[in-house]
This record gives structure tokens, C-alpha cells and sequence, in this order.
């Protein structure tokens, strides 16, 4: 399942995006996620990234995280353990 995240991601969205993860989680196949049209990022979400991930081990599927994530948040990226998304 290929995922595009857009807009600004805080506690505020968290519900919202846990529910669009949980989704993708029970789609059959890999889940694919692009951030390129993501405007923020809070620890919220990346909290969930990780979440996200973990399931996907538990599960035995794949998560692939585009290196598309705007520079504006590269260091919040890189402070969550999430460097490898951050674009160029």
C-alpha cells in the first residue's frame, strides 16, 4: 500500500494518522510511505512512525520510508532515529 502523508502532523492528527496506519497495517503487501507534502512534524508523529514499524517486524511486512521528508524538519528526523527519511 502506497502512502503520500501530507499537511502539518501533531498531536491534534494523531488519532487520524494512527487510524490511516492501522489500515495500512491489515492491507495486504508492504506499506509504502512519501513525505514529501508533509509541512510539520511533531513527536507525535514520528512516535508512530516507530510504532509503525515495530508492527510491521511483528507482522512480517515491509515498511518502506521515502527520503522525501522537507529539510525543515531534518533535525526533529534525525533527534527520533528517522535521518534516513530526511530528503536529499
Amino acid at each position: 500500500m502506497d502512502l503520500k502523508l501530507e499537511g502539518a502532523y501533531n498531536v491534534e492528527r494523531a488519532n487520524e494518522l494512527r487510524d490511516v496506519l492501522l489500515e495500512a497495517l491489515k492491507a495486504e503487501g508492504d506499506i509504502s510511505l512519501s513525505f514529501a507534502e508533509v509541512t510539520e512534524a511533531d513527536l507525535t508523529f514520528f512516535n508512530l512512525l516507530h510504532a509503525l514499524r515495530k508492527s510491521c517486524e511483528s507482522e512480517g511486512k515491509h515498511v518502506i520510508m521515502q527520503a522525501d521528508l522537507p529539510g525543515g524538519m531534518a533535525q526533529r528526523a534525525a533527534w527520533t532515529g528517522f535521518a534516513e527519511i530526511i530528503a536529499g
